[in-house]
């Protein structure tokens, strides 16, 4: 299977972006795991787009003239962590098992190597039925939890060297 293109996320992509959000966060959130990117508007992503690094896999499925993104990723600083956190990789649900996570996921890492930090990290979910899993199989290891008062679950923090 080939790479799939990844562009920089533009100011245009933000309502793309919203959806995106809104139905891979919020397929998450009926399965058990709430997060506010579920309800996110296009004004929310202009302001991550503004603060944030971010990257998506346009669908080429997209019609009427709206542009469709299949996938994205954001990567920030963080002054509390020693390096960047990958954060929002979401796919389209219709898209899954294609790749385009890796392959974001991928390309975020290799960012954070070139801008010459030695690990990355993210935040998951705990008792999620596969995302530990996969990120476990990347080299990802839990490295700290974020104890979460207003949500069901805890967070935990997973780290992989570069």
């Amino acid at each position: 299977m080939s790479e799939p293109p990844i562009r920089p996320a533009a100011d245009a992509d933000a309502p793309a972006l919203a959806a995106l959000y809104r139905d891979a966060y919020g397929r998450l959130a009926d399965a058990g795991f709430p997060s506010s990117a579920a309800e996110t508007d296009a004004a929310e992503v202009r302001e991550w787009l503004a603060e944030r690094d971010c990257w998506v896999v346009d669908d080429p499925a997209g019609h009427d003239d709206a542009p469709r993104v299949a996938a994205a990723i954001q990567l920030r600083g963080r002054e509390d962590w020693p390096c960047p956190e990958v954060c929002r990789l979401a796919v389209a649900p219709e898209r899954r098992r294609e790749g385009l996570g890796a392959a974001l996921l991928d390309h975020a890492e290799a960012v954070v190597a070139e801008r010459g930090h030695d690990r990355v990290r993210l935040r998951s979910f705990t008792d999620h039925p596969f995302l530990l899993d996969w990120y476990a199989a990347r080299g990802y290891e839990r490295v700290g939890l974020q104890r979460l008062d207003s949500r069901p679950f805890d967070v935990p923090i997973l780290e992989r060297r570069l």
